[in-house]
């Protein structure tokens, strides 16, 4: 009986070692990998070739920013009538981050006080 149980133990240890697949990103940090579990496929893109991302859950409406890329966000608080003279120099704009803890929350959606109210806009149903 112990040998049949140390068998069970040994074969479990095996194949749970033959499921580990590596992923490694490039020094310096200059792409994003990704792993696809259903084809058991990584990619690795670049990661200057994106600036803003999309979420694709149903009942989500986030846009994040490549904060890793060099984009910033920051929240314009006057008038946007005024849009057509802006001007950059000398700008006391606060700076939007993404969460830090989950991408539901990205920079254009975390000053959103909640639905219908995503910070990029007000979800209007009608």
């Amino acid at each position: 009986m112990k040998k049949i149980i140390s068998s069970i133990f040994l074969l479990l240890s095996v194949t749970i070692y033959a499921q580990t697949e590596d992923v490694v990103a490039t020094a310096g940090g200059v792409n994003d990998v990704y792993y696809d579990f259903e084809t058991q496929s990584k990619t690795a893109v670049a990661r200057s070739t994106w600036d803003i991302g999309l979420t694709t859950d149903p009942q989500g409406a986030s846009i994040i920013i490549n904060e890793n890329g060099g984009v910033e966000l920051y929240l314009y608080g006057a008038d946007t009538s005024a849009w057509s003279t802006l001007d950059t120099a000398g700008m006391k704009w606060t700076k939007i981050y993404n969460s830090e803890t989950t991408w539901a929350s990205g920079a254009f959606a975390n000053q959103g006080t909640n639905h219908p109210d995503y910070g990029w806009g007000v979800y209007n149903s009608t």
